[in-house]
């Protein structure tokens, strides 16, 4: 998960879902975004920014077949 620029992303790998949440007009998490064509670039975005987190905190969950699979 991370969040970023008022957006939520979340990752279920095992699943192969993402949600996508916008924390300032949807503070509940009520709305998935991440399949809207409007969001696509963000949802890419905030998956890419995570891979680059998970690499500075050294964490070993691999995601890169589900953004593999995603965006390739």
């Amino acid at each position: 998960m991370i969040r970023k620029d008022g957006f939520k992303l979340l990752i279920y790998p095992k699943i192969d879902k993402v949600l996508l949440f916008d924390l300032k007009n949807d503070p509940n998490e009520m709305n998935d975004l991440a399949e809207s064509p409007e969001y696509k670039e963000k949802v890419k975005t905030l998956f890419t920014d995570l891979l680059e987190l998970q690499k500075t905190m050294d964490d070993k969950l691999d995601l890169s077949e589900l953004y593999n699979k995603m965006y390739n």
